[in-house]
């Protein structure tokens, strides 16, 4: 029997800089977490600058990445992601299933080590689009 690790989940990406408020950032975003699936579009009407919440797919047997680390303006911010309705996530190896005190792995990194990638966002003058570059700092499961 084949095993199906992959599972469609809503994230929240909340306090995003409003200029990163499109479909152009907030995909790329998404798509740096898991494959995108759909964004929210009420994100866009009515609660703007509270957070945009998007469906993603992720495959649950990966480390779940806890934010992205977006570059803006020559300067860098990490963006924490909020995973809706998950069981039970360790952030310390980034595994479904058990919490970070009750992880048995005392190899794995902590959460200074955080799981997350890498966005780049390059504004000019006529795009407001981000680089298609994205580096990920993640752990592998064990």
């Amino acid at each position: 029997m084949e095993c199906f690790s992959y599972a469609p989940v809503w994230l929240r990406i909340h306090a995003l800089p409003l200029e990163l408020w499109n479909h152009v950032s907030v995909s790329l975003i998404a798509n740096s977490i898991g494959k995108l699936i759909t964004i929210d579009n009420r994100s866009f009407e009515f609660q703007k600058g509270k957070y945009v919440r998007v469906c993603v797919e992720i495959d649950l047997a990966q480390s779940i990445k806890q934010g992205v680390l977006i570059n803006l303006h020559d300067s860098k911010f990490f963006q924490p992601i909020v995973y809706e309705n998950l069981p039970s996530v360790c952030f310390k190896c980034g595994i479904i299933g058990h919490r970070e005190v009750s992880c048995l792995d005392n190899k794995c990194p902590s959460v200074d080590n955080a799981n997350h990638v890498e966005v780049n966002h390059d504004l000019t003058e006529n795009s407001h689009s981000l680089n298609n570059v994205v580096k990920e700092n993640t752990t592998s499961p064990k």
